[in-house]
């Protein structure tokens, strides 16, 4: 019997985050796509998915909410509120120096007091636009489905090459457990349903006995 060694576990790790990344893009659970493309390249084996079409419908999901122009404009708001932190960071650093000057009076308190309004401007800004387009997602939930398709068959392959590595090394599926927000994949076992205080479906995935004995055998 094979030894997984930190090679294997890494793979392991990469497929989980892949896994629930891509199911995540399904329902518009957007994830950094860098985060996603590093570890599908950290992967030390070939598996048959090409990261270009990936990529693309990743984008897709990324930029299907500027299409309504509602959606367009609270983007902008959260790019603008971007640099609105950018700003509010010298000006905290300026009013924290200046504070044990002498001769500058309440003007340090009042340049905090400005850093500490922009930084909660931008934090609410960021709530409330990021809560909109979580909303916008789940309200076109069944035409978002529909673009994502090859995304269902791209978690699929994950999941088989998952399989392939714990049957091969003899692991325990439990310690790669899968939190997902779909549960239409084959070759997984659902240990919990979304409820009041879960979101995602619990699952691990199924290693065969039939598969288990043919690897011990090879």
């Amino acid at each position: 019997m094979a030894k997984a060694d930190k090679v294997v576990k890494r793979d392991l790790k990469n497929l989980v985050f892949l896994i629930e990344s891509l199911d995540a893009y399904r329902v518009g659970k957007i994830k950094s796509i860098k985060a996603i493309e590093d570890a599908y390249y950290g992967l030390s084996f070939n598996v048959p998915l090409k990261w270009k079409s990936i990529r693309r419908i990743l984008e897709i999901v990324l930029r299907y909410p500027l299409k309504d122009g509602r959606m367009f404009r609270w983007y902008k708001r959260l790019s603008r509120s971007k640099y609105l932190i950018y700003a509010a960071v010298p000006i905290l650093f300026i009013s924290a120096i200046i504070a044990y000057l002498p001769g500058y009076g309440i003007l340090p308190y009042l340049l905090l007091l400005v850093g500490l309004v922009v930084v909660y401007s931008s934090a609410i800004m960021n709530i409330v636009g990021v809560r909109k387009i979580h909303r916008f997602y789940e309200e076109h939930l069944d035409e978002l489905k529909s673009k994502t398709t090859k995304l269902r068959s791209a978690v699929q392959v994950l999941i088989n090459a998952m399989r392939e590595l714990i049957s091969k090394y003899s692991l325990d599926p439990a310690k790669y457990a899968l939190r997902l927000y779909n549960a239409d994949y084959e070759g997984i076992e659902v240990l919990a349903e979304p409820g009041k205080y879960r979101k995602k479906y619990l699952c691990i995935v199924k290693v065969t006995k039939e598969r288990k004995t043919k690897v011990q055998e090879a």
